[in-house]
């Protein structure tokens, strides 16, 4: 099993993807929130959600493969970082 480690571009280019959907959450209103759009998967099956379900689903399908990476570093007997949101948000908290 190789590593894949982001390039220094790639992880720039992320970066500024991640500001924009903040700054585009940020100016979302409850109206635009609720609207419903009508998309297609990368399966081909169709799909329905608010920009907000959408938005949600940007912050959380990660998790999704997170879970199932370690997972498998768990079942290889390898060390694996702690998932949890409430444990992620533990450490960005600093000490008062």
């Amino acid at each position: 099993m190789g590593l894949h480690c982001l390039s220094l571009s790639s992880a720039f280019k992320a970066r500024k993807l991640d500001e924009w959907l903040i700054g585009y959450a940020k100016q979302l209103d409850d109206e635009a929130a609720a609207e419903r759009i009508d998309f297609v998967f990368t399966d081909g099956d169709q799909g329905c959600m608010s920009r907000a379900e959408m938005l949600m689903y940007l912050v959380t399908h990660s998790l999704c493969h997170i879970s199932v990476t370690g997972d498998m570093f768990f079942r290889e007997g390898l060390p694996i970082s702690p998932v949890l949101l409430t444990t992620q948000i533990g450490e960005m908290q600093t000490p008062v």
